[in-house]
């Protein structure tokens, strides 16, 4: 499966987590 799908689960899962990358500019956890 593409990695934007194990992303979305992430996001989906954890917003806020996520939120603290995007102002940083790094992207998807290597999780």
């Amino acid at each position: 499966r593409p990695l934007a799908n194990v992303g979305a689960l992430d996001t989906a899962a954890k917003p806020y987590e996520w939120r603290k990358l995007e102002p940083e500019g790094e992207g998807p956890p290597p999780c």
